[in-house]
């Protein structure tokens, strides 16, 4: 029965432990036990021990792209990256993802919410360390391009038998780009949604009025179609309503109809709102409105967005810079946020927790400072990184050298270009229920 011991442990639910031991068994932890730590099988000292990072927004499959310049306006940040997609190839996409795995895991991420343009990011995660939520992504305005993005997901979703440390979900893409009748499917399939929302001012104006320049970027494209699209915000979210689980990412602009709908929700348990702090700084987007939101009641958990518009994949970096620009909200709310209720919001619900019965999903953050108060804190403030990352009860990443998985090695080495090398093979635990009777039976008709 392999067990470590740190200086402090903290639980992802709010409680942080001095001197405690970790124990585990297979892939479950067996026992959380203050004032152990003498008795553990491998002490790391000053130290803490942490549930694994979630990242619950990002793109793994655009982790090549490198961010530029801000954009001098959102259709052509989307432009780069509508050109991007159309030239990638599957091996350039294989790699691509395989960047975006070893950097998540470098930086102590054991859990993603990943939107998956093509099947390619599949085939790279099931050999992988990575636990996701995947949602597959479906877009298209026009009949005809909505009608086969809903048989591709339908056919994928038919095909995939997802393995132990990945789940499916779907992706609408979002309301200026998607058309009406996909939405009414994804809502009604019982798997997990994830939809860009508010995201850009530009948007109101297209829904509403058919106006403005996404109307015309997307007549650009010759994607346009008037009769596709929802009138507002709030006539979307009332086709959601079915939905099991629903994260709004982005909502940087929010109108008060769709914030009400939010908090009226808020009790559910099954919505929430993805927040992206540096991406949403990189568009230079006014201030978000995500704490009033959490006032309000609304989930709120965090990602990073893909390296298209962020400099990396660190989760740990988004929070402290939210930590950094005067967040009210105490160390182990912010960590609580970005562990046990992300987990939740992606369906998994075994993880994000350090406690007997669950995932042995966690991290282990040097902490070299003296005089530690609240080593939460100290992690906010300084720039310490995880030297151990455990999933499933495997060592899959050590500063240092390579991360052994299970049966294999993960070859993150020292930076996220090198070429990396999975092996670690699935365990044993079932991932959350994507039970889909109705992607292989619900279609198209009746609800263009």
């Amino acid at each position: 029965m392999p067990s470590i011991s740190a200086r402090w442990l903290f639980d992802g639910k709010g409680c942080l432990y001095e001197h405690a031991l970790l124990a585990w068994e297979g892939e479950r932890i067996i026992a959380v036990e203050p004032g152990r730590a003498s008795y553990a099988e491998q002490r790391f000292g000053q130290a803490l021990i942490m549930p694994g990072l979630v990242n619950a927004h990002t793109h793994l499959d655009l982790s090549d792209l490198s961010m530029q310049e801000s954009p001098r306006d959102p259709c052509s940040w989307l432009g780069r990256v509508v050109a991007y997609r159309r030239t990638a190839t599957a091996a350039s996409i294989c790699e691509a993802v395989r960047r975006g795995i070893v950097e998540s895991v470098q930086h102590g991420v054991t859990l993603v919410g990943d939107i998956a343009a093509t099947r390619h990011t599949l085939e790279v995660l099931r050999n992988s360390p990575l636990r996701a939520t995947v949602f597959l992504e479906i877009l298209g305005l026009s009949k005809s391009r909505a009608r086969a993005a809903w048989q591709a997901a339908r056919a994928l979703l038919r095909s995939e038998t997802p393995a132990g440390h990945y789940c499916l979900g779907l992706s609408p893409h979002s309301p200026y780009s998607t058309r009406r009748g996909l939405f009414c499917l994804a809502a009604q399939t019982r798997l997990p949604l994830a939809i860009h929302f508010a995201e850009f001012a530009e948007e109101l104006a297209l829904l509403t009025s058919h106006t403005g320049p996404f109307r015309a970027w997307l007549e650009s494209l010759s994607a346009w179609d008037e009769t596709a699209l929802f009138p507002s915000y709030e006539s979307l979210l009332r086709w959601l309503r079915s939905a099991t689980r629903l994260l709004l990412v982005h909502v940087n602009y929010p109108t008060e109809p769709l914030v009400t709908t939010l908090v009226h929700w808020a009790g559910n348990d099954r919505v929430g709102v993805v927040y992206c702090p540096r991406t949403h700084a990189y568009f230079g987007h006014p201030p978000h409105p995500w704490l009033q939101l959490l006032q309000r009641g609304v989930p709120i958990v965090f990602g990073t967005d893909s390296r298209a518009s962020n400099p990396d994949l660190d989760l740990l970096a988004e929070l402290r810079y939210v930590w950094q620009r005067g967040c009210p909200l105490t160390p182990a709310e912010l960590f609580q946020m970005a562990t046990h209720t992300a987990a939740k919001l992606l369906n998994w619900t075994e993880a994000g927790f350090l406690a007997p019965g669950r995932l042995a999903d966690f991290l282990v953050i040097p902490l070299e400072a003296a005089n530690i108060h609240d080593p939460l804190r100290t992690l906010l403030e300084t720039d310490s990184t995880p030297q151990h990352v455990y999933v499933g009860g495997q060592l899959v990443y050590a500063a240092g050298s390579e991360a052994r998985g299970c049966g294999g090695t993960c070859s993150t080495g020292t930076a996220a270009n090198n070429s990396p090398n999975f092996s670690r093979k699935p365990g044993n635990t079932s991932p959350p229920s994507s039970s889909a009777d109705s992607p292989t039976t619900r279609t198209w008709s009746g609800l263009e």
